[in-house]
């Protein structure tokens, strides 16, 4: 899990990964993933494709059904 801090949109605006905090320069991409509601656990996210400063590209994601971020990993 990370902490991401949000715009007053909901977008994210910076993100903490091992207690180093890195703000984020651009969104390059956003979408969002809903499936599996007849499911006891859907699947309801919004994905971003973020630039992170000093650091490179990152692949993000607020669970809406857990209310919480995740970070992508393929």
């Amino acid at each position: 899990m990370i902490e991401v801090e949000t715009d007053e949109s909901g977008s994210p605006k910076s993100i903490c990964i091992r207690k180093h905090t890195y703000s984020i320069t651009e969104i390059s991409d956003h979408w969002r993933i809903e499936e599996g509601w007849w499911r006891p656990a859907p699947l309801n996210r919004s994905y971003y494709l973020v630039q992170l400063e000093s650091v490179g590209v990152l692949t993000t994601y607020y669970d809406q059904v857990a209310e919480t971020w995740a970070k992508q990993n393929y």
